[in-house]
């Protein structure tokens, strides 16, 4: 089972469910809005096709909004990217 869960708003109307286990996926996360546009997806560990169009479409700036838990602690965050971008 997946440790982090993220559902995100897109723009473009439906919405993205996106399980992850790994921490370099989370630093991803924390690393956006970048100044480096798509040479991101490059440099950033991304190995599965979910994990890439995710990222690509946080870049395209068609992120709404995303809620992330963490299952092993509890924790949530919500980021509202309207708001940041």
């Amino acid at each position: 089972m997946a440790r982090y869960v993220l559902l995100a708003k897109l723009h473009s109307g439906p919405h993205f469910l996106f399980r992850f286990d790994r921490q370099e996926i989370l630093e991803c996360l924390y690393q956006f809005p970048t100044t480096k546009g798509l040479e991101a997806l490059t440099e950033w560990p991304l190995e599965t096709h979910k994990e890439m169009s995710f990222f690509l479409e946080m870049l395209i700036k068609n992120v709404k909004y995303y809620h992330l838990k963490d299952l092993k602690t509890s924790k949530k965050e919500f980021v509202h990217f309207d708001s940041i971008i």
